[in-house]
């Protein structure tokens, strides 16, 4: 069975996604708003990274099922070529989304899968790409009707890319009530109380493209008080890594308490607001995490940060079903590096360690390339494992200083 070729239009977007960011980046500048922090946008935008490595596989097996069913159980013949069955794509698309994104706030295992996009305490535009890896793996079973029903793979991809597009521009502070629009569209209002840790916005406005959905089954709640942003369980890290897993580390930890099966079982299928309060207890509604801020250590990060961006850039040109390791290595790669970005915010010793890995595993990827004549002179070999050694020497010095208290030469 082979899928249609279908355009990745998010990948088009992706260019104009940063340049909102720089143009809500500069308005926060000169509005003084102070809803970006660099080391939290970081996190932010390697968390919808690590979401993309992941999912240039897991999408294409979502899709492949999608297509099967669509080709051999549909109960319908529905023609591309009419606006009508478009707009009723877009419909069956956001109510699907409706129940896949309220599900995942009341149920635990899918909670441990969306919560990533939970965790910033900051509200903008990088919110928006902060994705978990393995959401999909969930969230494609809720399309599978559409398939059955018999939109085409090509109407519905369409559809999908452009319900999740939409999606990007509410995720601002800066855009107020909408007036008579907040009644049929989800507005960045709506979406403020939907990332609210306030207990009165906790599990409200779960739409997409459609407010019309939490109207209809009571999860609506308007903006009305200042929105404190995050989980009432604060991350407390710039791991965009552990993000995704930290949840299930809850659950397993809740689920060794259970003395049967059942019961623990039932730790998985019940919801957050069931698992136990720490000792503790929670922070004020108005805690941030952060860390000291590390003006050199912060260019090191996004300097590399950019290099991951153009690596992530080309593993999706290169993505396929099939095994190629040279794809899966590079995907190695770029997962490492967003893993150490967060390690270096938080001055984690090992970080020494596995950027070193890092370095070894990019000189790596060159050699490959080099072997599969993509790089055509030995010399750009030599000059990467140099540069890769500079590199790690530079990140190690920053460490040092940075742990010991120490400022390194300012500019």
């Amino acid at each position: 069975m082979t899928i249609p070729h279908l355009t990745n239009y998010v990948a088009f977007a992706i260019p104009f996604f940063f340049l909102l960011i720089g143009i809500e980046l500069i308005v926060d500048k000169i509005k003084n708003g102070h809803h970006y922090r660099f080391s939290d946008s970081i996190t932010n935008l390697s968390c919808g990274i690590g979401n993309q490595v992941v999912n240039a596989t897991i999408k294409l097996l979502a899709l492949g099922a999608y297509y099967w069913l669509q080709s051999h159980y549909s109960l319908f013949k529905i023609p591309v070529d009419s606006p009508i069955y478009w707009l009723l794509c877009l419909i069956c698309v956001d109510f699907a989304y409706y129940w896949y994104h309220r599900l995942s706030h009341e149920i635990n295992f899918m909670w441990a899968m969306h919560i990533v996009h939970h965790q910033s305490e900051e509200y903008n535009l990088t919110v928006a790409l902060r994705q978990a890896m393995f959401a999909r793996l969930i969230a494609f079973a809720f399309y599978l009707p559409i398939a059955f029903i018999g939109f085409p793979i090509e109407m519905f991809f369409v559809v999908a890319q452009f319900q999740l597009i939409y999606q990007f521009w509410i995720h601002t502070p800066y855009v107020p009530k909408l007036g008579f629009l907040e009644y049929i569209f989800m507005t960045p209002s709506q979406h403020r109380v939907h990332h609210g840790k306030n207990s009165i916005y906790l599990d409200k406005n779960h739409g997409g493209t459609f407010s019309i959905w939490d109207r209809l089954f009571g999860t609506y709640r308007e903006e009305t008080v200042k929105v404190y942003f995050g989980t009432t369980k604060p991350l407390k890290s710039w791991n965009p890594i552990w993000s995704n897993f930290v949840y299930w580390r809850e659950m397993i930890d809740v689920a060794k308490t259970k003395s049967t099966f059942s019961e623990k079982i039932k730790v998985f299928l019940k919801g957050p607001k069931d698992m136990p309060i720490p000792a503790e207890g929670l922070p004020e509604v108005t805690y941030k995490y952060d860390t000291p801020k590390m003006k050199w250590m912060n260019r090191y990060v996004f300097v590399h940060f950019v290099l991951a961006v153009l690596c992530l850039g080309l593993y999706l040109k290169q993505a396929k079903v099939e095994f190629d390791f040279s794809f899966y290595y590079l995907g190695a790669i770029i997962l490492v590096s967003i893993l150490n970005f967060g390690a270096m915010f938080e001055l984690k010793r090992w970080v020494r360690w596995s950027e070193l890995l890092r370095m070894v595993m990019i000189v790596g990827f060159l050699y490959i390339t080099f072997q599969n004549g993509f790089i055509n002179h030995i010399g750009w070999l030599v000059i990467g494992a140099i540069l890769s050694l500079i590199s790690w020497t530079v990140m190690n010095r920053l460490l040092d200083r940075y742990q010991t208290g120490l400022t390194p030469i300012s500019s």
